[in-house]
């Protein structure tokens, strides 16, 4: 059957009749959709400017704002485009008066809308826009039998217009219907399993989870569900001690990197720049150099930005720079949100897909497909992998509709939902061939501070001291509840924040595996020399200029744990330093605006990779601010800055709980504080603002 030549008369007065009134509520739609983005964006869009002027933003960025602007504009239009199709389709098809086209359009075109919305709401619970349908749709229930009858009703508009015209055009259709199809099936098929290309020398992987304390893993007596965790710490040397020195991402993970103190290694802070490490004698390097593949994935790279400068010949990670938190946060729009989490989503919007900074769009399975993906494409072996999952982060949210409303019930359930992921990865790591032989740490770059008591070691009971009363760590804080800490990086003596995961398995034959749990305190710098010996890296050639492990890593090999040796002297001294820590961000319920404001002027945007780094000229001053802390033996022993330019020290008794600030009292008088003082001062050099002879007391 053929267009006749009133038919074609008539589709030609319909598209020019329809187009202009579907156009002008288009319009519409896109000032309401600026001004509910104005709304919901408020607190930041008054400060842009002040923060735009203060970071100095290049022009170069610019491009990305077009094209995402022009990606918006076209969604609509295709939305314009598809309610004409189904207007004219189902007109000719019911053979409809030409006069009710009109009114058949602006009817498809309100429902059109409230599908999208449904189907945002649905699909995106912490959408800004889910709460314009919340009004109606209050209950998981509700949302989802709206979705359902909204987007079965619309498939029956859409399949009835493709009627009229598979009926009109049989064969044109067909071979469209199937290119569309194959399309389709093409991108949601699972990438088949090949077997892996076996190498005598082990597989290394690292598996980093982004803020997890280890007391919500089940294997610790949680009630957390951790099913997968639990599994593999059964079946591995677990370190239920493990510290980190810094309880922020980026420095942590260089730390682990370079067997190195934040001090020594240069990186003291997230997105610090990396003029002063020393790249030659980094991990990933070392192992390149012994013929490895090097790769590194994470879903979220805001404040950590690991790239190829750092030995990674492979990166599978959101693009970096500043356009990931703009683009990345504001990208929250109803007809683009149902791309993203889709193959085409990922080439429209590379800020937003798989990438767990924008947590309201995040999908854990997305990462997975991202990795693997990746790793099909890695053909040499054996291979060195470093993954960091932050689905943990605060504000422990993802795509899914979450019914529980605490803090801790929301970290709680993030950990879950992680467990799950990380049981895909390792299957996804199995079907790769990267298991049959393989060295895997899994661990965590820091632990979570969530205002519980006893996130801070002090308690309030347990205070001992002399005619001194209890001491304020924070002095501008005068409501402060001395056993809680909250976040991460922000108190040495929350040790809920320092405290990490960390265990090492072997995979495949021989394997040498005696000892199953170690309770010695041991440091994340520890990790860079145990996978050197463990992979047998100190036995291969290097550069005649390269350092030795021995020369360029302070940490420990715990390999010998492995063997059923004790490794860790009791004289041994961990340190553990804070990150900047606005005030703003020391609460659970940080305020994300004042934090933005106070760290304004700590960032600036370099012009040539477009990421932010902090200022030379304030990395001064956030050392200048950070507490310092020694563990040793059953001891630790802080300092946190006061205004009157010097440290205020905090001693524990890490058995006892007992504390006190006054060194010379009875409880001081049992330790080894000269020992410990002499031991930071020699590490962190003029930075500990004390002398053994000051006592300072504080209201």
């Amino acid at each position: 059957m053929m267009f006749t030549h009133n038919q074609m008369v008539r589709t030609g007065r319909s598209i020019r009749g329809l187009f202009f009134p579907l156009i002008t509520l288009t319009v519409f739609c896109i000032l309401f959709e600026i001004s509910f983005f104005i709304q919901c964006n408020q607190t930041y869009l008054n400060d842009f400017s002040l923060i735009s002027s203060n970071l100095n933003i290049p022009w170069r960025v610019f491009p990305d704002y077009l094209f995402f602007l022009m990606v918006q504009l076209a969604l609509h239009f295709l939305l314009v485009s598809i309610i004409l199709f189904c207007t004219i389709s189902i007109g000719k098809l019911f053979n409809l008066p030409i006069h009710f086209d009109f009114k058949l359009s602006i009817a498809l075109f309100i429902w059109s809308w409230l599908n999208v919305l449904i189907a945002n709401q649905y699909y995106y619970p912490h959408s800004n826009y889910a709460h314009l349908m919340g009004v109606f749709l209050t209950t998981e229930t509700r949302v989802t039998v709206g979705f359902l009858l909204f987007s079965g009703i619309s498939c029956i508009i859409i399949i009835a217009s493709m009627v009229y015209w598979i009926c009109t055009y049989p064969k044109t259709m067909l071979i469209a219907s199937s290119v569309w199809i194959g399309l389709y099936l093409a991108s949601i098929a699972p990438m088949p399993k090949k077997p892996g290309l076996f190498t005598p020398q082990s597989n290394v992987i690292i598996v980093g989870i982004d803020s997890l304390r280890p007391d919500v893993v089940g294997f610790f007596g949680s009630d957390t569900p951790t099913k997968f965790i639990d599994q593999f710490l059964t079946e591995a040397t677990v370190f239920s001690e493990a510290i980190t020195p810094i309880a922020r991402t980026f420095p942590s993970w260089i730390s682990l990197l370079t067997g190195k103190y934040p001090k020594q290694s240069g990186i003291r802070f997230n997105l610090a720049k990396l003029e002063s490490l020393d790249l030659k004698t980094l991990l990933p390097i070392r192992f390149q150099k012994a013929g490895y593949a090097t790769v590194y994935a994470t879903d979220e790279t805001r404040f950590s930005n690991m790239d190829k400068s750092l030995g990674f010949q492979h990166i599978i990670a959101p693009p970096m720079g500043i356009n990931d938190f703009i683009l990345g946060s504001f990208n929250d729009f109803p007809l683009s949100n149902l791309l993203l989490n889709t193959q085409l989503g990922a080439f429209l919007f590379p800020y937003t897909y798989a990438n767990r900074g924008v947590f309201f769009a995040y999908d854990p399975n997305q990462f997975l497909k991202r990795i693997q993906s990746a790793l099909g494409k890695i053909k040499q072996r054996p291979v060195f992998i470093a993954a960091h999952f932050c689905l943990p982060h605060y504000p422990y949210h993802w795509r899914a509709f979450s019914p529980v409303k605490t803090p801790l019930q929301l970290y709680q359930t993030s950990i879950a939902r992680l467990d799950s992921q990380l049981a895909n990865f390792f299957e996804l790591l199995k079907a790769e061939g990267l298991l049959e032989k393989a060295v895997v740490v899994l661990l965590s770059d820091h632990g979570e501070a969530l205002m519980l008591n006893g996130d801070r070691l002090t308690e309030e009971n347990l205070f001992s001291t002399t005619n001194v009363p209890m001491p304020h760590f924070y002095p501008s804080e005068t409501d402060e509840t001395v056993n809680q800490s909250a976040g991460h990086g922000t108190d040495v003596m929350g040790l809920t924040q320092y405290h990490t995961l960390l265990a090492i398995r072997q995979y495949g034959e021989p394997t040498m595996q005696t000892k199953k749990d170690v309770t010695d305190v041991v440091s994340l710098i520890d990790i860079y020399p145990t996978l050197i010996e463990l992979a047998q890296l100190e036995e291969k050639s290097f550069e005649h200029n390269s350092k030795s492990m021995a020369e360029s890593s302070e940490g420990v090999s715990l390999a010998g744990y492995l063997k059923g040796k004790n490794v860790i002297a009791p004289s041994r001294h961990i340190f553990l330093e804070s990150d900047f820590t606005p005030a703003a961000i020391r609460s659970l319920y940080p305020d994300i605006k004042k934090a933005i404001l106070e760290s304004l002027n700590i960032y600036e945007v370099n012009v040539n990779s477009m990421r932010l780094t902090v200022k030379s000229s304030m990395a001064e001053k956030i050392i200048y601010s950070k507490q310092y802390a020694d563990i040793y033996q059953k001891w630790m022993l802080a300092f946190y800055p006061q205004p009157n330019d010097f440290h205020l020290p905090i001693l524990i008794n890490l058995e006892s709980g007992q504390w006190t600030h006054d060194l010379s009292s009875s409880l001081a008088k049992l330790a080894p504080v000269n020992r410990m003082i002499r031991a930071l001062k020699d590490h962190y050099g003029t930075e500990i603002r004390y002398e053994e002879e000051t006592i300072l007391f504080t209201d």
